[in-house]
């Protein structure tokens, strides 16, 4: 009974995290270490939390008292180096638990960020100041991130000075040439490079270069950046995959692409040198990680909660020359930022062959929910449904993959009737589809969910699967294969006429099917050209010059 009760009232928690009900959830997981002082649980969310309002010593105490909880664990010892890499050794040390220590969480967490109003020539001007003569400069900088492209000169200069106390002689080079190209003035075009302007305005062809792919593991490349490399493999590129491991033994690439390089910060000292030597360079953003919320399994390696992320992505933002993102609410965001992004959704390929294959023949109807396509925090909310959906019809069999805490949702339903699949390499994913019959795709309401792009509903109609979804933007763009539901009444009405109707499965399935066609890989890969012909006009637009690997037609 004590395990039910700890379990449901972290679900409360993380319910109200998610709806911005902080005050409601710090009581809540406050309460449970108090109650439950031996789960270690609640320590890791109040951790994360203290750990994202940089009050890094509450957040180092929570996390060791964790980890005597339960040593080995992996992840809270990373947690631990963490805080000891980022944290600020000068904090008095506190006690997380304390009222005082709670409300100054809840403060900093709750306040609203405002940009330095227009008083302010005086004020940045001191701000640079500051910023110049700082011991620690980086970290002034993160503070006033909505400024960071004005003080991009004096972080420029910044960067000089330590690469000559490291006697870098080879960055500083780079580092002075692109300092001389922003004071000259981006908007002074030499006649050279007008000329080269209106060629590539003019140029009606298709790019044949060298193009780096720039990942944080280049063994395991994510399943976006897989399919970068093998679109433009197609057009007749060389693409390379590079990480920290092969970046200086790499031959000269004319493009960089650079998919989440905020993840490793020596990614960005490339994106540096590559902006320096005048190339374009295409940043690719798979999430939007500004909106990602501190429950995210992924919030701690790839999100913004580390002022070191923070900085890198910001850094990130200003060295592109195009941003490309797979949802058209995410790149909207963007632009409205003042950057130049585009959308490219996520495709698939036939080289594949699990793509095609079809599944064996079984007795039972699989509902599934997948990691990847949400958050088990979004799965909460229909939990009671399908715990009804799967009673109700006894040939159904509820299948999760990936997120063990999703599967702990359902512990109340008997063994046979659950399954659960470990997370599987990307190019096994389509054999873990082919197990389901009903993709549920729950969403909540919040700021994250609204950018997502329709990704998932495009892989399910690649094997002819029907699905529920909830209704976000690209889901309803998307909007064949499946259905919408906007309550649980929906929901459950939908649930049970797929089961109950296999003939609407499969009419559902093919015209899913149908629609994915347009996002096979041969006819997705033009985008990508496309993206890197507007890279390098914005290079040259910026008055630098970039070398030209186009192949005229005709």
């Amino acid at each position: 009974m004590q395990l039910t009760d700890i379990n449901f009232r972290k679900t409360i928690g993380h319910e109200q995290l998610s709806s911005n009900q902080l005050k409601e959830a710090l009581k809540t997981f406050t309460d449970l270490i108090h109650e439950y002082p031996s789960d270690y649980d609640p320590y890791l969310v109040l951790g994360d939390l203290y750990l994202a309002a940089e009050i890094y010593s509450a957040a180092l105490l929570l996390y060791q008292q964790a980890l005597a909880l339960n040593p080995g664990n992996v992840e809270i010892t990373n947690r631990i180096n963490l805080v000891k890499i980022e944290g600020n050794y000068n904090q008095p040390e506190i006690d997380p638990l304390s009222t005082a220590s709670l409300d100054q969480l809840y403060g900093i967490l709750s306040k609203d960020s405002h940009p330095i109003d227009a008083e302010g020539v005086d004020q940045a001007t001191k701000l640079l100041d500051q910023i110049i003569h700082s011991k620690n400069p980086a970290e002034l900088v993160a503070h006033h991130l909505d400024q960071i492209e004005n003080l991009l000169p004096a972080l420029l200069e910044l960067n000089i000075r330590q690469a000559k106390v490291e006697n870098r002689s080879e960055l500083v080079s780079s580092l002075e040439e692109l300092q001389q190209s922003i004071n000259s003035g981006n908007n002074l075009y030499s006649a050279e490079i007008a000329e080269q302007d209106n060629e590539h305005n003019n140029l009606v062809g298709q790019f044949i270069g060298k193009v780096a792919l720039l990942v944080p593991d280049r063994n395991h490349p994510s399943a976006r950046a897989s399919f970068i490399f093998e679109c433009l493999e197609a057009t007749g590129c060389f693409c390379t995959f590079v990480d920290e491991s092969n970046g200086n033994e790499t031959s000269a690439d004319d493009v960089t692409i650079a998919c989440n390089p905020h993840i490793n910060p020596w990614l960005l000292e490339y994106m540096a040198v590559k902006t320096a030597n005048k190339l374009p360079i295409i940043l690719d953003l798979d999430k939007n990680f500004e909106e990602m919320p501190v429950y995210h399994p992924q919030y701690i390696n790839i999100g913004l909660g580390s002022p070191a992320n923070a900085r890198a992505y910001s850094a990130a933002l200003l060295l592109s020359n195009v941003i490309t993102v797979p949802s058209q609410q995410f790149a909207d965001r963007l632009n409205q930022m003042g950057y130049k992004a585009i959308k490219i959704q996520d495709g698939w390929t036939r080289s594949n062959s699990l793509w095609d294959k079809s599944s064996n023949p079984r007795n039972t109807i699989n509902i599934g929910w997948l990691g990847n396509a949400g958050l088990p925090e979004d799965l909460v909310e229909i939990r009671r449904i399908i715990n009804r959906v799967i009673r109700e019809f006894p040939r159904t069999q509820l299948i999760i993959s990936e997120s063990n805490h999703a599967f702990q949702l359902f512990s109340s339903l008997p063994d046979n009737r659950k399954l659960f699949i470990p997370e599987v390499c990307s190019e096994d994913y389509p054999y873990l589809l082919g197990q389901l019959d009903i993709l549920a795709v729950p969403i909540k309401n919040i700021p994250y969910n609204l950018t997502q792009p329709d990704t998932v509903l495009m892989e399910a109609g690649v094997k002819r699967i029907p699905w529920i979804a909830g209704n976000v933007p690209s889901f309803n763009e998307w909007n064949c294969g499946g259905l919408l539901a906007n309550t649980l009444e929906e929901w459950h009405t939908n649930f049970r006429q797929l089961v109950m109707d296999a003939e609407m499965r499969s009419k559902l399935g093919d015209e899913g099917y149908q629609k994915s066609q347009q996002r096979e890989m041969q006819l997705m890969k033009g985008f990508w050209i496309d993206a890197i012909k507007i890279a390098i006009k914005e290079r040259s637009s910026r008055g630098l010059s970039s070398s030209s690997h186009f192949t005229k037609q005709g």
